[in-house]
């Protein structure tokens, strides 16, 4: 029966759809089997065919009813998707036919017409004709409901909310579409005033109102981080999180932790979660690892000579043992680019050699894909008899055009002049703790390692230079970024950070922000 029909009206072929199984048959009571079809057809196919069948001259079962029900598929060159319904359901096969005629005359008797108001270049044409005829055309669903939001009640640099009448987004300026108090609320992070030994000056961050911070000459408190509130990732003004990867590690948002008065970075055995490869720190997607870490991190490319300066400690490679060693390297350090365009790079690394070893680094290339000893200066440090960094100490590095200098609890440990160029970039802020599992650069012993591990950071303090006049933008605002500081610079999928660039000539994979 289908094979006969389907050779009968062939020649009307001209709009492509899939149609239920039950068109196909002589007899409405077949209605009950349905299954998809697989000839592609039209709508005059079916109107054509409806009254084909309906006309047939063997007598329908009483009280039956028929459903056609089509759906356009894209043609492989076809940008567009659309999809309807026709719904006629009878008592009889009569009134059935009655339906179809309707349907027909709806479109002046000419099938030409309704397949060419079934197009979705005329959809609202299309509808309105057929919701002419009760029962033909299911109702559209309402479009979902406008809510009115502002940024104080949906908080700021989120995803697009489509629901929303206004957006909190970085880029809604660029669309037009912030919310009333998207200036107010999100624009503009508001400096904290403080005592220093000076005076007063107004600070960045979260410091603590109540304690003298020490004045450095040629230098001007900036930015403060004590750690002493869980900070918010996703809204904060200045901080985020990275989803990269290192050595063993993929760095994930909840080993970014805020306990006991401390920012601390947890190193583990790999969770059960399901991870998106993609990675927007890296701009490309990354291979499976089996430890998931912690890395803290600024939003933008924003600061650049300063003295940086937090007090740590690193982690204990056993519970209760801070003599063993093993392998992690724990970290303070600026950064841009690294494998993009430009590799700027000054940094300790805390690293599990000795229970008194770390690593002063300095770094400068310039379309880098991978990591080589070439583009750095580096010294392993062994800090002295008796001194364990698994203990809290405080360690800074003083980076100025014309060199850096490395310092350990107050005490200077290297200084770097030109030589091997001094990075001049705009970079980013970065904390956060690795492994590498098979040993070498870290320590000589991974299989003593314990998961879980913890850097604990008890605060953070950045001084601008007083000589530059560019970095960090004036307000803590983005103002003074260029091109080249936001080129491939988003960190997470959730930053609303646009990740702008190619890397080796293909754009940056997107993940999902979940």
């Amino acid at each position: 029966r289908r094979g006969a029909a389907e050779r009968t009206v062939r020649p009307h072929l001209t709009h492509p759809m899939w149609v239920s199984a039950s068109l196909f048959a002589p007899w409405p009571a077949s209605a009950s089997a349905r299954r998809c079809g697989h000839p592609l057809l039209s709508l005059e196919f079916i109107l054509a065919l409806q009254l084909r069948l309906l006309g047939s001259s063997a007598s329908p079962s009483p009280a039956s009813s028929w459903t056609a029900e089509g759906r356009c598929l894209p043609a492989t060159s076809s940008p567009w998707h659309e999809e309807f319904t026709l719904h006629a359901e009878a008592e009889d096969a009569s009134e059935a036919r009655a339906v179809s005629l309707s349907l027909l005359q709806q479109y002046g008797n000419d099938t030409r017409s309704a397949t060419w108001l079934a197009s979705s270049t005329h959809r609202g044409k299309r509808d309105a004709a057929l919701r002419q005829v009760p029962g033909v055309l299911a109702p559209v669903e309402p479009a979902p409901e406008v809510k009115p939001a502002s940024c104080k009640e949906v908080g700021c640099h989120k995803g697009y909310e489509r629901s929303h009448s206004c957006q909190c987004t970085i880029q809604c300026s660029h669309y037009k579409n912030c919310c009333s108090d998207y200036k107010k609320e999100c624009s503009h992070p508001e400096p904290v005033a403080v005592p220093v030994n000076n005076g007063t000056l107004m600070v960045f961050g979260h410091p603590d109102t109540t304690q003298e911070y020490p004045a450095r000459p040629g230098f001007t408190l900036w930015l403060v981080e004590e750690f002493e509130e869980a900070l918010d990732l996703d809204r904060d003004p200045f901080w985020t999180w990275s989803d990269g990867a290192i050595g063993n590690v993929r760095f994930i948002k909840e080993n970014v932790r805020f306990e006991d008065g401390k920012m601390k970075l947890v190193v583990d055995k790999k969770d059960h979660k399901w991870r998106q490869s993609c990675s927007h720190a890296e701009s490309k997607h990354v291979h499976y690892k089996p430890l998931i870490s912690g890395e803290m991190r600024t939003r933008h490319n924003m600061f650049r000579y300063g003295y940086y300066e937090v007090r740590l400690k690193a982690p204990t490679v056993q519970p209760g043992k801070p003599w063993i060693n093993g392998n992690y390297i724990a970290t303070i350090f600026t950064f841009k680019d690294g494998k993009f365009r430009h590799w700027r790079e000054v940094d300790w690394e805390i690293t599990s050699y000795s229970s008194s070893s770390a690593q002063s680094n300095l770094l400068w290339g310039e379309y880098t894909a991978d990591f080589h000893k070439g583009l750095q200066s580096t010294k392993l440090h062994h800090l002295g008899k008796g001194v364990n960094v698994r203990e809290f100490h405080t360690w800074a590095f003083e980076w100025l055009p014309d060199r850096v200098t490395w310092y350990f609890d107050d005490r200077e440990i290297r200084v770097h002049r030109p030589g091997r160029p001094i990075p001049e970039l705009a970079t980013k802020i970065i904390m956060n703790l690795w492994v590498l599992k098979n040993g070498g650069f870290g320590g000589w012993r991974p299989y003593n390692n314990r998961y879980p591990m913890t850097t604990e950071y008890e605060w953070f303090r950045f001084y601008k230079w007083d000589g530059d006049d560019k970095y960090p933008c004036s307000g803590g605002l983005t103002g003074c970024l260029t091109e080249d500081d936001m080129y491939l610079s988003s960190n997470n999928p959730c930053d609303n950070i646009p990740n702008v660039g190619q890397w080796h000539g293909r754009y940056s994979c997107k993940a999902r922000c979940t």
